[in-house]
């Protein structure tokens, strides 16, 4: 009889600590479970929706901003200026102008010369770097005429001697003015000339 009851105590002690055993395993997977997501996860998530946004009207800000760069540029034209290289003749008597596209192919070096007289082998000299005026071009964009504008005229006086030996003076410098191209005319228009008078002023080249 005492053999059994020690029995008896033994498998009710064996249940006892099993069922505690079982437990605690039961609710440790149950916190497992039950474990918040990540905001590494969240994070992904929200990257996704973004990508995968069907709505017509999704549209993200730096889209905006590379459209906006975009039509800037479109708006300032490139203009090949081997377009307009050569020698040209003036409509002033004994004028004349070259053009020469430089390496850099955003501007051209012009070089005017003007002479007072079929006589003298004596002349003027006007030499300038002129690119495409932006400022303007934004706000003439449906113009055909292009305007291109300087800012570094120098202009010499050039003696010329029976030997044909020139010798150059200067007379200014860093002058500002402009030549517009208008079909197959060039109009060019000095700055100084027009506060002073010159019979240069408005004067028109057409290519030889």
């Amino acid at each position: 009889m005492e053999k059994n009851k020690i029995i008896l105590i033994s498998a009710l002690s064996i249940l006892v600590i099993g069922g505690g055993i079982f437990a605690i395993v039961k609710n440790k997977k149950n916190n497992t479970d039950s474990t918040p997501t990540t905001s590494t996860e969240n994070s992904k998530d929200k990257i996704e929706e973004e990508e995968t946004c069907d709505d017509p009207n999704c549209v993200h800000d730096h889209d905006d901003e590379e459209d906006e760069g975009e039509s800037e540029d479109e708006s300032e034209a490139d203009f090949d200026f081997k377009e307009v290289e050569g020698t040209y003749n003036g409509s002033v008597k004994n004028t004349s102008a070259n053009f020469t596209a430089n390496k850099d192919s955003s501007s051209a070096t012009v070089v005017v010369k003007f002479s007072e007289s079929n006589a003298s082998q004596n002349y003027t000299r006007w030499t300038m770097t002129v690119r495409v005026d932006r400022e303007w071009l934004k706000h003439n964009s449906s113009s055909n005429v292009l305007r291109l504008s300087y800012s570094d005229c120098v202009c010499e006086d050039v003696e010329v001697n029976a030997s044909g030996k020139e010798k150059a003076k200067k007379t200014s410098s860093n002058g500002t003015g402009h030549f517009d191209i208008d079909d197959d005319v060039i109009r060019w228009s000095d700055d100084k000339f027009k506060e002073e008078g010159e019979i240069l002023k408005d004067c028109e080249f057409k290519k030889i």
